[in-house]
């Protein structure tokens, strides 16, 4: 595994680098204080450009921490971003612009920030087969592990595309084009609702009770066919176990 640290204070990098360091010694760690280190180091053509997480501060310097993340998400598709700041607005705006993301505040609490790295240690073995929803946003491509959608709805030819984390993005799209491209996992409960089956924790009558706590309710029209998807998918999960 390898992680990206950049932050425009030393002693942050440095505190973050000693709290993963003495936790898991094996992973490697790149640490850098602005966006022009880290392209300096990633320069060399047999750089290693690959990371599975990266810690970004949201204001480094007079750069924007988002900018920094676009780079990094276009260098490496699939990593996990996780905003270190001790301003809320900024986390909140951040959110906004860059999908799938964390955050965690400063000063930096090491449960929080280990707990990030325990999760994408445990779902490295997935991560080869890691299905992915590829969607349009201002004009360039993007894509979010399936894994990380609750559920989606559709108004018009928008998409609200829900995740575990609780956040969501709005994205131009139609709902029976995400359900093309994400096709098993995922079950049609109403002609605007698209939800992973994966954090279905229970069905009652003509509702979807979710892991997140949330309700969605099954339209006449899908009851029949989302409660045989839905048993199918328990059924085969079952059976693998």
């Amino acid at each position: 595994m390898r992680i990206l640290i950049c932050d425009d204070e030393p002693a942050i990098v440095r505190q973050i680098s000693e709290i993963i360091a003495d936790a898991y010694p094996d992973i490697e760690l790149v640490g850098v204080h602005s966006s022009a280190e880290l392209s300096e180091k990633l320069a060399p053509e047999d750089a290693n450009r690959n990371f599975d997480l990266a810690f970004l501060d949201i204001a480094v310097r007079d750069e924007s921490g988002v900018d920094i993340a676009e780079f990094v998400g276009a260098l490496c598709p699939g990593v996990k971003i996780v905003f270190v700041s001790g301003n809320q607005d900024l986390v909140s705006k951040a959110f906004v612009a860059v999908d799938d993301c964390g955050y965690i505040y400063k000063p930096v609490d090491p449960k929080l920030l280990l707990g990030y790295i325990e999760r994408e240690r445990a779902g490295a073995h997935r991560r080869q087969n890691r299905e992915y929803f590829e969607y349009t946003r201002r004009g360039s491509s993007r894509k979010i592990g399936s894994d990380s959608i609750l559920f989606i709805v559709s108004e018009r030819n928008y998409l609200e595309i829900h995740t575990v984390d609780g956040d969501s993005v709005t994205v131009p799209g139609k709902l029976d084009e995400a359900e093309q491209q994400l096709k098993s996992g995922f079950v049609r409960c109403h002609k605007s609702y698209l939800v992973n089956m994966e954090y279905i924790d229970s069905i009652d009558n003509d509702v979807f009770y979710l892991t997140s706590g949330k309700t969605m309710k099954i339209s006449r029209t899908y009851l029949q066919s989302a409660k045989k998807a839905y048993f199918d998918y328990v059924f085969a999960a079952e059976g693998e176990t």
